[in-house]
């Protein structure tokens, strides 16, 4: 599996188009590499509520 933001920046809805999953799997997915300490979710406001 190749990188998929080299910006180290990315959002939800563009992790899941990436690898072409739902956004609920992706969420899983990132929960679990953020409790093994690889990733880190931060939150931006969006136009409806808060984006992750």
């Amino acid at each position: 599996m190749g990188i998929i933001c080299a910006s180290g920046r990315a959002d939800m809805d563009m992790l899941a188009r990436e690898v072409d999953k739902s956004k609920a799997y992706v969420s899983t997915q990132v929960r679990i590499l953020e409790g093994a300490g690889l990733v880190r979710v931060t939150y931006a406001p969006s136009r409806r509520g808060v984006k992750k």
